[in-house]
């Protein structure tokens, strides 16, 4: 048995990497951080050329016919052989033409507005049906008609002996609220039901509801509160009721996509791994949190959505992937990404090759995974409607065979955090996002943090004291908003580790952060640990922040200096580091030491470069 120093196990305990908790909260089929996983099916060659291994969005077969389901069940088997996972699925929003052409009913399972108009989705608005446009119907995820539909297409993608099930646009009716819906038929019987269990008699009596036998939410809100239809959409937020509304629409929306994976394993025969189109923070993606074991999503990277403009010299890479990747850890579930529509339509407008280069270095550098550009990748603009983008493995490749190649320094591996940043779900609905702006400052100070849960009725997550134990100090917003338990979790920490949140200026004051690097360098520094192996290496990702949008280049570094406190290491003292870089050999560095800690010199940062220090 191998002994360990008292003082380092305290550092540890301090400074510790953020991982998940076991039990029931782990993910039964988490997703591997050196996953190359792609987005819908590839050719052989492809799968070859990233080094797949995984499929999700894989779609089922195209009808319910043998020669269809034998098509598509070549399909899994080719990844299969090629040594990936293949996780079939079905869309909730995009497969409304098999709606309307099976179900006779189907106008019955529309949502609707709350004057009754039918309601469309509005990215597919230059899509067909008959050759007429604006038929593109939003189907009401609450209606059984149309979940009878989704289990059907459910069935056909099992057929093809699966892997996994990947539900795209799983939030469903929740989705079209922004939209003005949903107030059919079935959803004011649903809501009914639920204002039934969940709120007191004397509120509804207060707002002049006194039975609930034959409410209608939508009727009693054009009676007492909205104009019309336009006039409800601007003030939605206002209206009365509201909050419970979007409560049991999300609830509902959770158990048709719960529901919808259990037919899926009883169809399939097994258990399997399970995901959806949902990057958190959203509130959908939060409330599915249980009922799946990775997102596979798109992820907001922030693109300019019109051509750059050499005079505007104010676009900078984004923060907010980041902050989505932390929200990945924060949940306990692995992130697939791929770009919203919008940067994917930059990349093609401009040939954005390097641009999408830094989002899947991106993602690897924060333990996630960015799926591999599609041979037939979705762009979207408001003018363009649908348009499509055809990458090149040549491209991108070299990145996932990097990642491959050094599985070891991936897998395993979680953040180290130095700070915790409280966020709080119900704070988030209310659009207090204090988290997002604190886990910005952050980022791109080089302080190493992570997200401290602390949900309510639609986040199964609570603000855990060993959470606030394990992080050096605690970034806690002016106004949390937590219930009595869990504010009486955060009372329990003591008054010298928490910082409550006011500013940028403030809190850096006030933090001494574990890595620097030199002013003028344009990097993050991205220290990861083994959670369950505190004798293993320190990793240590080092992120080129230099892209520039008018160039559409990221111009290489020279002599980038890394300077890493010795809290860091947890009491030990570093003897080596070796660097990795794609498309270069390994090469070792010179390390550096003082009273304060160690530096670390490269010689020259290109995209991204991966340190282990031991």
């Amino acid at each position: 048995m191998r002994r360990t120093n008292r003082s380092v196990l305290l550092a540890l305990a301090i400074g510790t990497s953020w991982a998940a908790r076991g039990g029931d909260d782990t993910a039964a089929r988490p997703l591997k951080r050196s996953n190359v996983v792609f987005m819908g099916a590839g050719s052989p060659e492809a799968y070859k050329a990233y080094g797949a291994t995984a499929v999700d969005w894989g779609g089922h077969a195209h009808a319910d016919d043998e020669k269809a389901t034998t098509q598509f069940r070549a399909r899994v088997k080719a990844a299969q052989d090629a040594g990936g996972q293949y996780n079939a699925g079905i869309g909730m929003l995009t497969e409304f033409l098999g709606m309307i052409k099976s179900e006779p009913q189907h106008e019955r399972a529309i949502c609707r507005t709350i004057d009754g108009k039918p309601l469309t989705v509005p990215w597919l608005w230059d899509h067909k049906v008959d050759g007429e446009l604006g038929k593109a119907w939003w189907f009401c995820s609450n209606s059984p008609f149309y979940q009878d539909y989704l289990r059907k297409l459910t069935a056909r993608a099992m057929a093809g002996e699966p892997d996994g099930y990947h539900i795209d646009d799983f939030g469903g009716t929740t989705g079209s609220i922004w939209q003005g819906g949903c107030f059919c038929e079935l959803c004011m019987k649903g809501f009914r039901n639920f204002l039934e269990r969940n709120v007191p008699r004397e509120k509804l009596a207060a707002l002049g509801i006194e039975k609930l036998d034959d409410f209608d939410y939508g009727k009693f809100l054009l009676a007492k509160h909205a104009k019309d239809a336009e006039d409800f959409k601007k003030r939605r937020g206002a209206m009365p009721l509201d909050a419970e509304y979007r409560i049991f629409q999300a609830q509902a929306a959770g158990n048709v996509v719960r529901e919808l994976q259990e037919y899926a394993a009883k169809q399939r025969g097994k258990a399997l791994a399970r995901s959806v189109n949902g990057a958190p923070p959203s509130l959908q993606a939060l409330v599915v949190r249980p009922h799946i074991d990775h997102y596979s999503c798109e992820v907001w990277m922030g693109a300019p959505e019109r051509p750059y403009s050499e005079r505007d010299t104010g676009q900078k890479l984004t923060t907010s992937a980041a902050f989505t990747y932390k929200c990945g850890d924060m949940t306990r579930r692995g992130i697939a990404g791929t770009a919203d529509g919008h940067s994917w339509a930059h990349v093609s407008a401009h040939n954005a090759v390097n641009l999408c280069r830094y989002w899947v270095a991106e993602s690897y550098a924060l333990g996630h995974c960015f799926m591999a550009p599609s041979e037939h990748q979705w762009c979207y603009t408001k003018e363009k409607g649908t348009h499509w983008l055809k990458n090149r493995p040549e491209d991108y490749a070299d990145l996932y065979q990097f990642v491959r190649q050094h599985a070891e320094l991936f897998d395993d591996y979680d953040t180290v955090a130095q700070a915790g940043v409280l966020f709080s779900h119900a704070a988030w609905r209310k659009n207090k996002q204090d988290a997002q702006t604190i886990a910005g400052v952050l980022v791109e100070a080089n302080v190493p943090f992570a997200l401290l849960p602390a949900g309510d009725e639609l986040l199964d997550l609570r603000l855990d004291a060993a959470d606030l134990a394990r992080c050096d100090r605690v970034i806690v917003p002016a106004n949390p908003m937590l219930d009595p338990a869990q504010q009486q979790t955060l009372d329990q920490l003591a008054p010298a580790k928490r910082i409550v949140w006011k500013d940028a200026a403030s809190l850096l004051a006030e933090l001494k952060p574990w890595v620097a690097v030199e002013r003028g360098t344009k990097a993050w520094v991205l220290p990861r640990r083994k959670s369950k192996d505190h004798a293993a290496p320190l990793v240590i990702h080092v992120l080129s922040r230099a892209y520039d949008f008018a160039t559409e280049k990221t111009p290489p570094q020279q002599n980038v200096s890394v300077r890493l406190q010795h809290a860091l290491f947890g009491g030990r003292k570093p003897a080596r580091c070796q660097s990795f870089t794609p498309g270069a050999e390994p090469l070792a560095l010179p390390i550096e030491s003082d009273d304060v800690g160690v530096r670390l010199k490269l010689p020259e940062l290109k995209l991204w470069t991966v340190l282990r220090v031991e």
